[in-house]
């Protein structure tokens, strides 16, 4: 089970909970461009790699209020009508869509302030508010188990009866699947053109639990972690163990075609900031994952100097995607 937020206004609150549909943007229907229809993959990856079971809060616009109590009943797909007939928020604004309903009510939610003191306190690592602050944005953004547990908690503390869920919504019916660009370019060196189509493939693959040979015993996966230095890690899989405490870290970086010095430096600059400020100190317990369709001569030979100073390894695992199969391939670089 993994933890999702969906940022959502007043109105169009009223008419997701209604339909059990929670959407977000596509900026290409807007303003369809060639640089919108780029961002519009990128937006997709937020609500990849969901399944039916997770569990999903509402973050409300206008009062900051965080509703809980829902999980999904479908994985991401694409609808482009009214969430019902009359809807006149949900429409095609929102077409990139996860089912949901209620398994319990709570009258109380939590205000968002409540949430900042959680982080300040070092409890809230991942929430990303202001991926839905712009007015009108609807974004999806993760939580890790234990700050979804602290929001639980924060409700159960709130609401001293807890009601019933309201009747079950109707599936979806006749759903599309995510309208992912999955075109290859380059000859000598083919590779997926957008960088968000393999991150969404990726995501795809770990909620199925792919490549766990190669990546590790992981149970939980959040993409789009937020460092204190503004920047946003790809993907960081995360191993609990039969407390829900961490045992391992890893960061995912990703790279659709050259994996280049820049990316290897970023990556070891993202593993000193986990380190430090998520793992309380413990090196042991971060790791670094270097994906990409290839990697430049120079990364190579870091990488293996690292290696023969017994430095703390950086992976790198190259990628192929089959276009006649749809399947995506991960193999580990022998360094």
């Amino acid at each position: 089970m993994r933890t999702r937020v969906f940022t959502v206004t007043p109105e169009t609150w009223e008419e997701h909970r209604s339909a059990g549909i929670a959407g977000i943007n596509d900026p290409y229907h807007s303003s369809p461009s060639v640089y919108t229809f780029a961002i519009r993959q990128k937006v997709m990856t937020e609500v990849a790699g969901i399944r039916p079971g997770d569990r999903l809060f509402f973050y409300i616009q206008g009062p900051k209020q965080i509703f809980g109590g829902y999980e999904a009943t479908t994985g991401p797909f694409f609808d482009p009508s009214p969430v019902f007939p009359g809807a006149s928020h949900v429409n095609a604004r929102f077409p990139f869509r996860v089912g949901f309903r209620q398994v319990a009510r709570y009258e109380r939610p939590i205000h968002v302030n409540e949430v900042w003191a959680g982080r300040d306190a070092g409890l809230i690592w991942t929430m990303q508010q202001a991926r839905g602050d712009v007015v009108g944005r609807h974004a999806c953004w993760p939580l890790s188990k234990q700050e979804g547990d602290l929001f639980q908690r924060m409700l159960n503390e709130l609401n001293v009866i807890v009601g019933p869920p309201d009747p079950l919504s109707p599936l979806p019916q006749s759903v599309s699947p995510l309208p992912i660009d999955t075109r290859i370019e380059g000859v000598r060196y083919p590779h997926l053109n957008y960088e968000a189509t393999l991150q969404s493939m990726i995501l795809e693959g770990l909620a199925d639990g792919l490549w766990r040979e190669t990546l590790g015993g992981y149970d939980d996966f959040l993409p789009y972690v937020p460092t204190s230095e503004g920047s946003e890690i790809d993907v960081v899989l995360l191993r609990h163990n039969d407390q829900s405490e961490i045992l391992w870290y890893q960061i995912l970086e990703l790279k659709s075609d050259r994996y280049k010095e820049e990316h290897l430096i970023q990556i070891l600059s993202y593993e000193t900031w986990l380190t430090s400020n998520q793992a309380e100190g413990n090196p042991r317990s971060v790791h670094m994952l270097a994906i990409a369709n290839r990697f430049d001569d120079v990364v190579l030979e870091q990488v293996r100097a690292r290696q023969n100073l017994k430095q703390k390894p950086v992976r790198l695992i190259s990628y192929s995607f089959d276009e006649n199969t749809s399947q995506l391939t991960l193999d580990e670089v022998v360094i």
